[in-house]
């Protein structure tokens, strides 16, 4: 059961990121047509701004953050942990990982009900051609914190014992040098 948990929290991590990929290049595609239209041909593109800033950035900066704990990537400030022992640093990064789910689940709950508000209203933007719905974009933030929660799942399931956190100055959790 556990491994099914793990290749889950994976699969659904490496996808996020893959949007977020895809994301990236769209929005590439997007602003490089925009600049080319409006100074070739002289035409303004209405939406791009609101399509950037309402879809492609939310889904970069927030796909990528399930990954990021399931590689335990994610910046460790150690001014005060570096000198500690392996078991003090092991049963600390434990308890951030549980908190953590707590927060992710606190960004779920809140993201989630903002999004039921604007799905419930059909959000959108007007630009001077035409309306934006943006109400799909608010479900980005609710989505990508359930896979991160997934992900602190199967972490949290680990165990402070078992868990080998990635590198901190070198070091894994057990102080082996790499």
């Amino acid at each position: 059961m556990r491994t099914r948990i793990i290749a889950l929290a994976e699969l659904l991590a490496r996808g996020c990121v893959g949007i977020g990929a895809i994301a990236v290049g769209l929005m590439m595609v997007h602003v490089c047509m925009d600049v080319g239209i409006r100074v070739l041909l002289r035409i303004p593109v209405y939406g791009t701004i609101e399509i950037v800033s309402k879809y492609m950035m939310v889904i970069i900066a927030f796909a990528p953050v399930a990954e990021l704990q399931r590689q335990r990537q994610h910046l460790f400030v150690e001014s005060f942990t570096a000198l500690a022992p392996p078991r003090f640093n092991r049963i600390l990064d434990y308890i951030v990982i549980v908190y953590f789910f707590g927060l992710a689940g606190f960004y779920i709950y809140a993201s989630g009900k903002k999004a039921l508000e604007k799905t419930a209203v059909h959000a959108s933007l007007r630009t001077p051609a035409f309306d934006i719905p943006i109400w799909p974009a608010y479900w980005v933030i609710p989505v990508t914190m359930a896979v991160l929660a997934i992900v602190l799942i199967t972490q949290i399931l680990a165990g402070p014992a078992v868990e080998k956190a990635a590198s901190r100055h070198g070091h894994d959790l057990e102080g082996a040098a790499k």
